[in-house]
């Protein structure tokens, strides 16, 4: 996980995945303590358990106001916060204390343990369920049917520990020959093949350890948006085990001869379908064509070789409105989500070629941004602008507040820039951003000295050109402000090559 997380994040990770036994005595302890601490409040500092609950609670308390206001970087869940976990626990047992004695009769004690007891039996029945990934449990309190929830905003095995049962049941169902598995040298592909026996760790050829494309494809992470795609859009799951509705471990064939008749043909649909319209770009021994109705992106490599699927494939979207962004890639100012895939997470290949489908989201999508990763760098193909969109954004952003060599609107809490005709030389040199708060407390900390914070921009980060206009958006901060400066600058010498400014009515 990254910066910049909402500030109910861990609060709320913390809450989906504590069993709901443990959740309901931790705040009927909280509560009980409080109670009796404002009941009496001297007793507080008399009575050492008392002392000792209410400084188990400023612990708990103190520690999500730090989450909450300085937002630390949290990465792979809650684990970096399991210290509360232990006096959560106390005061959990410090409930349930209180429940069994808020009266003398025996009924209500009986009640009360037979509840708990009932909650504790029905977490162990759950662990053994979905034994062996146990740390991918979830309460009842998490929503299980928003797509890419468990696994995208809240992950569920982390670790891969499930690709060891994916790895055995390959070299049990494929005894005699060599597996090539698509995956990183390193990391859970190479720790988890090391506990295979010696005859079947040698048939386990790694990506990166052999020359040919890979034949499957293990991953621990299973987007629930793109199993409910009209077509199958992930390469064909094999293997699978599922906790929670949620795949843990998918085992994914790269080779379409090993799939069923009916997943093969609709992949060879999918390439024949896409190959009657025109790539939108083209890159890395690729055509990428764009299939609106379906709202997919669709990867067709004619002649495919091993050297053109060992890069990383990137896409960067922006979508209108940013509340679409998963809370972990919400940070300050940004409007895009980036997402980077190995062939083997989304490819098939048959017949000589190399097919990869995309689902893109459900909601709308200003600019997709193309390209992949080669030894540490990002290399563009090209970028793809809704033209569909840009009109609707034009007419809602109204009439321009600015015109210079490119016409600003302002259209709520965005700016947006536009030019027509409109050539890639327009769009070479820096725009730079900069905007006059109301209150200069707004900034952030390491703007307050200049009073103005800057947003300066590369067009190619904020929009893209779309016969022949070029569109760029820009999300405008929370805060009220008063005055607006823009225009374009020449990095290298720091010419300005047309600026403007307006206030702005509050």
């Amino acid at each position: 996980m990254e910066n910049d997380l909402p500030p109910h994040y861990i609060p709320t990770w913390v809450a989906i995945t504590t069993p709901p036994v443990a959740l309901l005595l931790g705040v009927a302890g909280i509560i009980a303590l409080i109670r009796r601490g404002w009941a009496s409040p001297r007793d507080i500092l008399r009575h050492g358990n008392l002392k000792f609950g209410f400084l188990l609670i400023g612990c708990l308390i103190m520690t999500f106001i730090a989450v909450v206001v300085v937002t630390p970087t949290m990465r792979s869940g809650w684990r970096v916060m399991y210290f509360l976990y232990a006096p959560f626990c106390v005061l959990a047992a410090f409930g349930l204390h209180c429940l069994a004695s808020v009266s003398g009769r025996t009924v209500v004690r009986a009640v009360a343990y037979t509840l708990v007891g009932v909650g504790i039996l029905i977490v162990v029945l759950q662990m053994v369920r979905i034994h062996p990934y146990q740390q991918a449990y979830f309460n009842f309190l998490v929503d299980r049917e928003t797509p890419g929830l468990l696994g995208d905003q809240y992950p569920l095995e982390y670790w891969g520990t499930s690709y060891l049962d994916g790895l055995r049941w390959l070299t049990e169902t494929y005894p005699d020959s060599h597996i090539h598995m698509w995956g990183s040298v390193s990391g859970h592909y190479r720790r988890n093949r090391a506990f295979l026996p010696e005859s079947a760790r040698q048939r386990i050829v790694l990506k990166g350890e052999g020359e040919t494309i890979g034949d499957f494809y293990i991953t621990n992470h299973f987007d629930n948006y793109a199993s409910k795609s009209k077509v199958a859009v992930f390469a064909p799951i094999v293997h699978r085990r599922e906790v929670y509705n949620n795949a843990v471990l998918s085992v994914a064939a790269l080779d379409l001869s090993a799939a069923d008749d009916t997943t093969a043909d609709a992949y060879r649909q999918i390439y024949r379908d896409a190959v009657t319209g025109s790539p939108v770009v083209s890159g890395s021994g690729f055509d990428v064509y764009h299939n609106k109705p379906e709202k997919t992106l669709t990867y067709v490599n004619e002649s495919c070789e091993p050297e053109d699927v060992f890069n990383s494939f990137v896409l960067s979207l922006i979508p209108f409105d940013a509340n679409n962004l998963p809370v972990y890639v919400k940070q300050s100012g940004g409007n895009r989500r980036t997402l980077s895939f190995d062939f083997g997470e989304r490819g098939v290949k048959f017949d000589g070629k190399c097919l990869m489908v995309f689902p893109l989201p459900e909601y709308p999508i200003f600019q997709i941004s193309i390209g992949h990763w080669l030894g540490g760098q990002y290399h563009s193909w090209g970028t793809l602008t809704e033209l569909s969109e840009v009109e609707r954004i034009i007419e809602d952003a109204g009439d321009p507040v600015i015109r210079g060599k490119f016409d600003v609107s302002l259209g709520g809490n965005f700016l947006l820039y536009s030019r027509e005709p409109c050539a890639p030389a327009d769009i070479s040199d820096k725009f730079f951003l900069h905007l006059i708060p109301a209150n200069r407390d707004d900034l952030p900390d390491n703007r307050q000295q200049y009073e103005f914070d800057n947003l300066d921009f590369n067009f190619a980060e904020a929009g893209g050109i779309a016969e022949g206009k070029c569109i760029a958006r820009v999300l405008l901060p929370d805060y009220p402000i008063t005055r607006i400066r823009t225009g374009q600058y020449i990095p290298e010498s720091g010419q300005v090559v047309w600026k403007a400014e307006t206030s702005v009515e509050e």
